[in-house]
């Protein structure tokens, strides 16, 4: 298995990379890696930047020794270019993609049971957010029918975590919703590409994780501080 997590775009009013912040002298990105913790292959798609002035494929690979790292100065239309980075990595094993910014808490037993299910085809992990600036899932019982950017079709959301149980067929509906240009606000999302897997029958479903919090913009930072009862100073240089 193949996991990605690509960490371009997102919020710029940090001063470090988001990712590479520290909560309780963890790295948010060694939550993420420890709450995928399966076999398979680490891939990790960085800024030269980020490289260059921050360390980052230092620190990455020492937290992930075997990882593989991809490094661009290009500038991505969102994360389905940014994955197209990684292609030689995606292809016939399965695949988990994940975002970079938020702390998660997954429920391994239950996706070992998803995985080994071959009627499943992919999974989208949810949450339930507390506001409307997401991408919602209209469904039928676990099946996802329609995943739709920013407008409330349910009360349940994508959490930034995506399987996938072939890479070769992921990667075939990314070009596909590229060539039809399928955007959402001039960027084009993962959600456009599990719309063309429903649409060609493919049974995709949803599981909500143990627990989920956002931590991509400095708005969401502040909030997980006061909520945690963190030291404010710990964080006064990010800002």
């Amino acid at each position: 298995m193949n996991i990605i997590i690509p960490t371009l775009g997102g919020n710029n009013n940090f001063k470090i990379p988001r990712y590479l912040i520290k909560i309780n002298n963890k790295y948010i990105i060694q939550n993420i890696i420890q709450n995928l913790k399966f076999r398979g292959t680490f891939i990790f798609i960085i800024s030269f930047n980020d490289k260059k002035k921050f360390k980052a494929d230092k620190i990455l690979r020492k937290i992930k020794p075997n990882c593989k790292i991809i490094v661009t100065k290009k500038k991505t239309k969102g994360i389905l270019q940014t994955l197209l980075l990684a292609k030689t990595y995606i292809n016939n094993k399965k695949l988990i993609v994940s975002n970079c910014d938020h702390f998660i808490n997954l429920d391994k037993k239950k996706f070992l049971i998803i995985k080994k299910n071959n009627k499943n085809f992919g999974c989208i992990f949810t949450y339930l957010p507390k506001t409307k600036n997401h991408c919602f899932l209209k469904y039928n019982g676990k099946r996802v029918e329609f995943a739709a950017e920013r407008k409330k079709v349910s009360d349940v959301a994508a959490a930034g975590v995506y399987y996938v149980k072939n890479g070769s067929y992921f990667k075939k509906c990314i070009r596909k919703v590229i060539k039809n240009k399928i955007t959402y606000n001039k960027m084009y999302y993962i959600s456009s590409v599990y719309n063309e897997m429903i649409r060609n029958q493919k049974k995709i479903i949803h599981t909500k994780l143990k627990s989920m919090v956002p931590l991509g913009s400095p708005f969401e930072l502040r909030k997980f501080i006061k909520d945690k009862n963190l030291k404010k100073t710990d964080f006064s240089n990010l800002f």
